[in-house]
């Protein structure tokens, strides 16, 4: 649910005791900031593929892209006219092909606040099991620095359960919420501190934040935790599409075939090759496992585009209703003046 995110005060009777818990941003808070570092260890190598992203909001029925913020309303475009949408929005996130231009980076990130949580009576207050949450906030506060001037700037700040990227839970259980910054001026420290909705369940929560202009995701050094988050989901889409695959197929043969093809984003392409071939070998579970270039790329662009290939996704050969490993050959294709 997306509101005002000012403080309340909360008052607790007796048939609806409740046990407080405080975030101090530790293990045993209610929420969790998923530190870079720490987060980068849960995958290995290669890292993910990025995932530029645009968020979405629901709207009678259809998701349009959120262009701006105001205060903690969403803005969308509907016939060519800024709409507010209001109330309990529905937001989700959607890859897009692009990064906007220039970059920033959140330093001091704080992530905190209390959750009221009801339980059923004054005895086991604070030994029953939790139930829904019923009254709190969440506060959020960091320092953001852009390399440019980022014109009509929001940020999203997205909550999960922590268990989602070391496999331990099979649904992230994501919650956005989204606040308004303005114009962040080049070179210039921002601080930015608000509070907001409380995530509607209370167990421990990790989080990054998204960095949005004019509705196009911006660069920052919370981009690589975003990324992984990112690949995890789409790997869990693709597991449940390739157990489907396989059971649509008992007995049969099938050749492999792509499920997800993530374009590499490249700041230009000027110097490239016009052409050259990636061999990628598919695994039984769909995933690429090792790529093979067909010749060198210049500078930090081979890195960049082997970790792109490793991040496809695909449909994996069938031999008598058995998943098998394959090499797919691709050819790929440079503009040598293209740029973002």
């Amino acid at each position: 649910m997306i509101s005002t995110g000012a403080r309340r005060r909360i008052h607790l009777t007796a048939r609806a005791k409740a046990r407080i818990c405080k975030d101090m941003t530790s293990r045993a808070a209610c929420l969790v900031v998923l530190l870079l570092v720490s987060a980068l260890r849960l995958i290995g190598n290669p890292p993910p593929p990025s995932h530029p992203t645009v968020l979405m909001a629901q709207y009678k029925g259809s998701a349009h892209p959120v262009i701006a913020v105001e205060k903690e309303t969403p803005i969308i475009l509907i016939d060519g006219k800024r709409t507010r949408v209001r109330g309990n929005v529905a937001l989700s996130t959607e890859r897009v092909p692009r990064y906007a231009g220039g970059t920033a980076g959140f330093s001091g990130l704080k992530v905190g606040g209390l959750n009221v949580v009801q339980t059923v009576s004054d005895h086991n207050a604070l030994f029953a099991p939790s139930g829904p949450t019923v009254a709190g906030y969440v506060e959020f506060s960091s320092v953001v620095t852009a390399s440019d001037e980022l014109p009509d700037c929001f940020l999203a700040l997205v909550a999960f359960d922590p268990g989602f990227l070391n496999g331990t839970v099979a649904q992230p259980q994501a919650q956005i919420r989204v606040r308004e910054l303005g114009t962040l001026k080049a070179g210039q420290r921002t601080p930015v501190t608000f509070s907001t909705n409380p995530f509607s369940t209370p167990q421990a929560r990790a989080v990054f934040v998204l960095l949005f202009s004019e509705g196009k995701e911006v660069r920052t050094n919370m981009t690589p935790v975003a990324d992984m988050f990112f690949q995890s989901r789409e790997r869990a889409v693709h597991a449940a599409v390739v157990a489907q695959w396989i059971a649509q197929h008992r007995g049969a043969d099938q050749p492999v075939k792509p499920m997800l093809q993530i374009p590499p984003h490249f700041a230009s392409t000027a110097g490239f090759p016009r052409e050259i071939s990636a061999t990628l070998t598919v695994g039984a579970d769909g995933r690429v496992t090792d790529v093979a270039l067909s010749e060198p790329m210049p500078g930090a662009a081979e890195n960049l585009l082997l970790r792109t290939l490793h991040g496809w996704l695909f449909l994996p050969k069938l031999e008598a209703g058995t998943p098998t490993v394959t090499r797919v050959s691709v050819p790929l294709q440079f503009k040598g003046d293209e740029q973002g």
